[in-house]
């Protein structure tokens, strides 16, 4: 029979019921209903600072972008992630699917970087975001989050881009950066509202622009729509050598769906690699390194 809201049988040793109280049943459906785990996240930005002043290199720039599957809190990443930023030293870390705990707000290991982080979900399971994070040697100046108007279905979840502004010493113009999870298992319309919404703010931008990300460039009207968007805003892509663009996260034989497109910098020659040693996350690491082109001061 049914008592005070949950179902009921009676141990016939000891007289005790068997049964799932409302408190267990709120759990299990908060841990396996998607509907009930994944709350989308309002427009907010999580930042990360040190005090220690930074800017720049004034050479060159190198950019880190990684889609890490919210493995950031598993022993595995932070040896994998702090042995890249010990041989790397990039200059900029690109972060998709980070998880942030909302109790400490701790995201990442990120020494002598400011970090800023952007949630398009929040796992109600877990007490955690799940969205970007994007860090620099420098703060940035401004900072601005875009999530989608559609959402993924299953989790009802959308995607989100964070936009961070830094200052370029010596130089009149600022680097704009991009970092953007486009949205899935949706249809085309849907996928070309997103990078809408970037262009419309991007392209009020008048200098040097890095865009990173997981684009889920799985099928070729999506590589396309994409590519339109690029140059428009005079963005182009890094190039991969033969041997790396195979290693690049993909749909079964799709094009990428992970890059780095560029403006206002030069890709140095041979210097865009996709980094083998990770096993954290079923995307791997793609790392370059751009120089500045020269602009009048």
């Amino acid at each position: 029979m049914r008592i005070c809201g949950w179902w009921n049988l009676t141990n016939s040793r000891s007289g005790r019921p068997f049964g799932i109280d409302e408190d267990s049943t709120r759990r299990l459906l908060t841990q396996w209903l998607p509907s009930r785990r994944f709350e989308r996240a309002p427009e907010t930005i999580i930042d990360g600072s040190h005090d220690k002043p930074a800017h720049f290199n004034g050479e060159a720039l190198k950019v880190l972008s990684w889609n890490v599957a919210k493995s950031n809190h598993d022993r595995r990443f932070t040896r994998e992630f702090l042995g890249i930023l010990e041989r790397e030293k990039p200059d900029m870390v690109f972060l998709q699917e980070v998880r942030v705990d909302t109790e400490t707000m701790r995201a990442v290991d990120l020494a002598g970087m400011h970090w800023s982080a952007a949630p398009n979900y929040k796992d109600m399971h877990l007490n955690a975001y799940s969205g970007l994070l994007t860090a620099a040697r420098p703060a940035p100046i401004s900072k601005r989050v875009v999530l989608t108007h559609d959402t993924e279905p299953l989790a009802g979840t959308p995607k989100v881009s964070l936009l961070t502004e830094y200052p370029l010493p010596g130089r009149p113009r600022k680097l704009l950066a991009i970092n953007s999870h486009l949205i899935n298992f949706v249809d085309l319309p849907s996928f070309g509202a997103q990078l809408g919404q970037l262009e419309a703010i991007a392209g009020r931008h008048r200098g040097p622009m890095i865009l990173a990300g997981d684009f889920n460039t799985w099928n070729a009207p999506r590589v396309e729509l994409l590519a339109e968007t690029a140059r428009r805003l005079g963005l182009k892509p890094v190039t991969f050598a033969p041997a790396d663009r195979w290693l690049v996260k993909r749909f079964l034989l799709s094009a990428p769906l992970d890059n780095i497109f560029f403006r206002g910098l030069s890709e140095k020659a041979n210097a865009t690699r996709v980094l083998r040693r990770t096993t954290c996350s079923d995307h791997r690491p793609i790392l370059t390194e751009l120089a500045w082109d020269k602009e009048p001061t």
